[in-house]
């Protein structure tokens, strides 16, 4: 027999494997196979049973078990994402199947049958933990009530609080909370109260629990019914409800549906940030059924995850993960929320697949018949457009929540013209007389503030005065950020960095000067101007861990600090109540990029950070945006809540200059260590392709930054009606791609496709 067996490798397409007779295997199925002289990777059963080819085919060399570890669902996504994003099945494979499922190395399979992995996953299965359970409660109750022992009427209370049912729970749980050693549980054991089991032990941490009840509000009952509907009539359903609507609550009461109906609900959320801390609030609600899954999960536990999900165990009903939550092995998959499903943290940028998460599970729930809802407060224009009608139907069901839930009230909203600030000398830096005055009276009615800046450093760039000379990186092409605190110059696109000095390395004079904002130099200025307040900074360089960001953000919400700086890693997921001042210190940096989703961008922002303020609160927050364009149309609509202006607005600019989701678009990306090669390769490739009727070619020309870590690169966008068929014009595009690859002179360049450009 013949099968076709996918490999994790830039391949153009799987390859023949003989199989021997009593070998079994199947379609999904992971098994071991030679490559090449040397080499043995894991592979998939692709198919099963083809003809036998012409040439000399190698044997499969073993399996790994003896069942498939990836559903026909997943093969089926992994072939479309491979056809719409323009790449191979290979490279979906390996972004799809965990590391600890793939090997590649000078493997003897004399050696070991599996992989290092399994074996101590293996291992894990024969290592026991104790589980404990009260078996007599009238002795317990004796106990409690002579209260002669301290520690034993600790763990008693213990196990009863969170064990309420009489069921197991495991030792390393009952022992962390009831703070006992194990002479206490050994006495218990002895008078018969409680009795020990041992069960496997598992990798994946339980999540604490604690029952918690919630009675949806009648706007958010509203919604709930609307959403139903929209899921009857086997459309997406666009949420767009406010910040502090309570869209968390109505994804609960849904998610309360599907697991009744024995099925698996994927929750996706935008950064790993935010994974563990919605976890934590959906396992109150549904103790023991919840999985927090992301990146940052070692491989055996993520392998776990995998084999729990394939086997459809009862503890991961439920599955709240970032992107690469995707792809695990659902078998009975009955909803998919994409909460901000607007957040550019969805798309992947390197390495392909370079996909859209919001996008691969609308198409998945398409392959597995489950409901998608996509949530969001600021939802993104193309979601909007494939929710308004249209001939033939809108394409999403969409629901509004336009209501805070217990009534909180909106951020108030306000505009400091900085042109008329600075002309009345009422600068302080880069803070008005305005806003420090709002800062003052905050603090007078112990209120905390939130400053929100998406720059990280002290200084964006370093300057001479005498020359004009940047300091730059010398591996991109882009100004070094200052860093004052360590006093250091660094790159943040290679991490490239220098000691600071102020002679110029151009023209020798000491006359090098820190210029722009970052979100050090605010830190710095608040604890200049306010000594006696606390002022916390969270960006990428104070809060480099996931521990130390949710560390710092917790102390924040205790109010042990007053005022809280940030990129926009403070913009969502977090729910503090008693922010009164939320500042914006220099709003016209994000409308001014050069980006045709800049505005939709900055809009999304500066709503998601002012719903930070105010939450649960009887008295509305302010937020104060410096900006030296008052008038400017994204501005005036933030300042009167009027998205469905905004949204108007943008989609009649969008469909004037033929941008999506008007347009689709297609960018080529070149990239290569000789600046006059990649040049000349994306000019061959841009004139090939304007060969092609019924499209518009845009460059080659130079992205923003040019070169990042002594790369140059090139690109081409290709913009195309909806009429156009996307299949026949990737086909032909990969036709002039087979040709490039057959010039010996662009051998050096390499390139990838980002299919709906974003």
């Amino acid at each position: 027999m013949f099968v076709e067996i996918l490999l994790p490798l830039k391949l153009a397409r799987p390859f023949t494997y003989s199989v021997n007779a009593a070998l079994h295997v199947e379609r999904g199925q992971r098994v071991i196979v030679p490559f090449g002289k040397q080499k043995r990777y894991t592979g998939i059963v692709w198919r099963v049973g083809v003809s036998e080819p012409t040439y000399e085919t190698k044997t499969i060399e073993g399996v790994y078990e003896d069942y498939p570890i990836v559903t026909p669902h997943q093969l089926a996504l992994w072939e479309w994402m491979a056809q719409h994003y323009m790449c191979s099945l290979g490279e979906v494979m390996r972004t799809a199947l965990v590391p600890g499922l793939l090997i590649e190395s000078k493997w003897d399979k004399s050696e070991t049958e599996q992989d290092p992995l399994h074996l101590m996953l293996d291992e894990a299965k024969t290592a026991q933990e104790y589980w404990v359970q009260l078996i007599d409660q009238s002795k317990a109750l004796s106990i409690l009530e002579a209260n002669k022992s301290a520690r034993q009427i600790a763990l008693l209370k213990t196990l009863m609080e969170l064990s309420p049912d009489g069921a197991p729970i495991s030792w390393k749980r009952l022992r962390k909370h009831a703070g006992v050693s194990t002479a206490v549980r050994h006495a218990l054991c002895e008078k018969e109260v409680i009795a020990l089991t041992e069960r496997p032990t598992s990798f994946i941490e339980p999540i604490a629990s604690e029952l918690h009840e919630f009675k949806l509000s009648s706007a958010q009952e509203e919604a709930f019914v609307q959403i139903k509907s929209g899921f009857s009539a086997n459309k997406p359903v666009l949420l767009k409800g406010v910040t502090g609507s309570g869209k968390t609550e109505i994804y609960m009461k849904l998610i309360e549906e599907v697991i009744g109906r024995s099925q698996q609900v994927l929750f996706l959320l935008p950064e790993i940030a935010l994974t563990t801390e919605l976890t934590m609030r959906i396992n109150r609600r549904f103790p023991e059924q919840v999985l927090a899954y992301n990146s940052s999960m070692s491989s055996a536990q993520r392998v776990e995850a995998w084999e729990k999900i394939l086997n459809q165990d009862p503890s991961v009903q439920i599955v709240v993960g970032s992107r690469s939550a995707l792809f695990l092995p659902f078998r009975e998959l009955g909803m998919i929320v994409v909460d901000e499903e607007h957040d550019y943290s969805y798309k992947q940028s390197d390495p392909a697949p370079r996909y859209h998460a919001r996008d691969v599970a609308v198409y998945l729930g398409h392959l597995t018949k489950a409901s998608i809802l996509l949530g969001s407060a600021t939802p993104s224009i193309e979601s909007i457009f494939n929710a308004q009608p249209k001939k033939g139907g809108e394409k999403y069901a969409r629901v509004d929540l336009n209501s805070r839930y217990a009534e909180a009230l909106p951020t108030q909203l306000k505009l400091i013209d900085l042109r008329e600030e600075y002309k009345r000398k009422r600068m302080h830096g880069f803070f008005s007389q305005t806003l420090l005055s709002a800062i003052e009276s905050t603090l007078e009615e112990r209120k905390q503030i939130l400053f929100f800046q998406n720059r990280r450093g002290y200084a964006t760039l370093v300057s001479c005065h005498s020359c004009g000379a940047v300091k730059r990186c010398k591996h991109c092409d882009v100004g070094l950020t200052y860093h004052k605190r360590e006093s250091m110059l660094r790159c943040h696109y290679c991490g490239y960095e220098e000691r600071y000095t102020i002679e110029c390395g151009d023209c020798g004079q000491f006359d090098s000067v820190a210029q722009g904002l970052g979100t050090e130099q605010i830190e710095h200025f608040l604890k200049e101007q306010y000594p006696s307040h606390s002022v916390l900074r969270v960006d990428s360089d104070s809060s480099a861990s996931l521990s130390k960001r949710r560390k710092a953000l917790s102390a924040f919400e205790a109010q042990e600090y007053d005022m809280l700086v940030g990129t926009q890693m403070i913009s969502k997921g977090i729910d503090f109540s008693n922010i009164g001042l939320v500042a914006v210190v220099q709003a016209d940096q994000m409308l001014y990029r050069a980006d045709y989703r800049a505005q939709e961008q900055a809009f999304q922002l500066i709503l998601q950070v002012a719903g930070r303020g105010g939450r649960r609160s009887a008295t509305p927050a302010s937020m104060l945006l410096q900006t030296f364009n008052p008038e400017h149309r994204v501005l005036q609509q933030l300042l009167n809540y009027d998205d469905a202006s905004f949204y108007k607005d943008e989609l009649l600019e969008r469909k004037q200059f033929f941008y999506p989701p008007f347009a689709r678009m297609i960018r080529i990306q070149f990239r290569a260590k000789s600046e006059s090669t990649v040049w000349e390769a994306a000019s061959w490739f841009a004139k090939a392709l304007r060969q092609l009727q019924g499209i518009e070619v845009l460059g080659n020309d130079s992205p923003i930054v040019s070169k990042i870590r002594g790369q140059h690169y090139q690109q081409i966008v290709v913009k195309y009606p909806r009429t156009v068929s996307p299949n026949k014009l990737k086909e032909a595009i990969m036709r002039i791609q087979r040709s490039f690859e057959g010039i010996g002179a662009f051998q050096s360049v390499r390139f990838g496709y980002h299919v709906d450009h974003i």
